[in-house]
């Protein structure tokens, strides 16, 4: 090949690379021209904020699918509540009682079981709720409770507390269980409901 077949070449070498700058220039161009802008992110906390690890603004609550600041009125959060009380009513059922009760409410009207006489009872969440509560009648005071793990060979730490209950009385109050972290294990709610012994007349 001569020296001027090789200066050709080169210079149609150096054109193409040329007309490929360009060409890749002029795409870059469009493509930022046609690009649609993304709205920026809500600040933290406010509606429609991820809710992963940061609270939500006063009046907003974190969706418990998305987790994401939502009003109370949010169709998730309305299913977490109608779930939650369907969860209550069948608990409350379980262990003996018909409606919600709190040491605020009057006491039952006289039924079966000796006045002072004490009433265990016990729930579990079936390994599928990683919570459960034990709850005394209206008529009924906590005197006591505790939980279980169910689940053979395994230890764990368990929450156990009392609520639902008075300053003054556990009228109608609940025991609760739970596992630390949450969990679906099987649990045993227990409490000890004494019957309120009726004052004379």
């Amino acid at each position: 090949m001569g020296p001027h077949v090789r200066r050709r070449a080169r210079r149609a070498a150096r054109a193409a690379l040329a007309a490929l700058a360009l060409a890749t220039a002029t795409g870059c161009s469009e493509r930022k021209e046609h690009a649609v802008a993304l709205p920026p992110p809500p600040p933290r906390g406010a509606e429609g904020a991820a809710c992963h690890y940061l609270p939500c603004e006063e009046g907003l609550e974190c969706t418990p699918g998305s987790k994401m600041c939502a009003r109370p009125d949010h169709p998730e959060l309305e299913a977490a509540r109608a779930q939650a009380r369907a969860r209550e009513a069948e608990v409350l059922a379980r262990s003996g009682v018909t409606t919600p009760t709190s040491a605020e409410a009057p006491a039952a009207p006289d039924g079966p079981g000796a006045p002072g006489a004490v009433r265990v009872v016990r729930v579990s969440n079936d390994a599928v709720h990683p919570t459960v509560f034990a709850a005394c009648r209206a008529d009924e005071r906590l005197v006591g409770g505790g939980c279980r793990l169910l689940t053979p060979g395994l230890t764990t730490v368990l929450d156990s507390f009392p609520s639902h209950h008075g300053e003054t009385d556990t009228l109608g109050a609940r025991w609760n269980c739970g596992r630390v972290p949450p969990d679906r294990w099987e649990l045993e709610a227990f409490a000890l409901c004494q019957r309120v012994i009726a004052a004379p007349p």
